[in-house]
């Protein structure tokens, strides 16, 4: 099912969520709705499948600046990382991070419309890395 990409899409997931991903996903909604640097960034999957789920998509390509060192300012907001600052200022700094990054995050986004062959762990890891949070991050609420 082919949906307009809306401030509601990030908020869908992000409800009252007061984790890192919980504030950026109602921060990227503003700031889809302002046509900031989230929509520039997305530019393309605007009618996406609901199922494309391109605000994680967005999320993990922030992530993978983060741990190649492109985005060392964002370390303190990953508890995951050691970052003890309040999740609740994390989207100001990632709103300019997605800012000055907007051409690269189009590479994470087009990674998966292919079906990624997975029986090369070279590939996997790649597809692992670009679509999907850490597990570190996902049970202590990145």
């Amino acid at each position: 099912m082919l949906v307009r990409v809306s401030p509601i899409t990030f908020r869908a997931l992000a409800n009252e969520a007061e984790h890192l991903y919980g504030y950026a996903m109602r921060g990227m909604a503003e700031d889809w709705a302002a046509g900031g640097p989230t929509r520039s960034a997305c530019r393309g999957y605007e009618t996406a499948p609901r199922s494309a789920m391109i605000q994680f998509r967005l999320l993990a390509g922030v992530f993978r600046l983060v741990l190649t060192g492109e985005a060392p300012e964002l370390i303190r907001f990953y508890p995951c990382l050691g970052g003890t600052e309040p999740a609740s200022r994390a989207w100001p700094v990632m709103r300019e991070v997605i800012a000055a990054h907007t051409d690269e995050f189009m590479l994470p986004l087009q990674s998966r419309r292919r079906p990624t062959k997975s029986d090369d762990p070279r590939r996997s890891s790649r597809a692992y890395s670009i679509s999907s949070p850490p597990q570190a991050c996902a049970t202590s609420g990145c």
